[in-house]
């Protein structure tokens, strides 16, 4: 729209100046041409100015700190076998209802338990083994869901595929 506005007011000075008759010029136009488009950068980076000044977000530096916080927090977590392994139980346990469990890593030549979520009173209705490239590094054991419904072979397929994605991880 501001160029536009140049744009009018420049042809129609121009055009007054090069023709007092009236008469369209060629001239008028090719200068109007030339002025509207060396205007357009700097009424353009105005703009961008005046636009950033009132609406860009505020820096927030401790919001930024939070972030990486939780990216660092992440990233020691996934590199951490424990705390991948206590991760994953706890999903699991969310997403398939569970009433507890308990995850297993291989230590010193046995299975040593690492987390549980949940009383331990029942007896273990899905165990799948954390596998990676035929090396097994752990165990994740569910109690029975809470709704009473057995797991059936997607459960179990789902879990897996998860719980070797988890084994990739540690074998780094």
């Amino acid at each position: 729209a501001i160029l536009a506005g140049v744009f009018a007011a420049s042809i129609r000075l121009l055009q007054t100046l090069f023709s007092p008759s009236g008469q369209q010029s060629a001239a008028a136009t090719a200068l109007t041409t030339l002025i509207v488009v060396a205007a357009f950068d700097p009424i353009k980076a105005w703009l961008q100015r005046f636009v950033d000044a009132r609406f860009k977000e505020v820096s927030n530096p401790e919001a930024r700190w939070k972030a990486f916080h939780e990216q660092v927090r992440t990233f020691v977590q996934m590199n951490d076998a424990v705390a991948s392994a206590g991760r994953l139980l706890e999903e699991a346990v969310a997403v398939f209802d569970a009433k507890q469990g308990a995850v297993f890593l291989k230590g010193a030549g046995e299975m040593q338990l690492v987390h549980r979520v949940g009383p331990s009173q029942d007896a273990p209705e899905l165990v799948i083994s954390i596998d990676h490239q035929g090396i097994q590094f752990g165990r994740l054991a569910l109690g029975p869901r809470r709704n009473g419904r057995p797991y059936d072979a997607n459960d179990r397929d789902l879990l897996l595929q998860t719980a070797n994605a988890v084994a990739s991880a540690m074998a780094l």
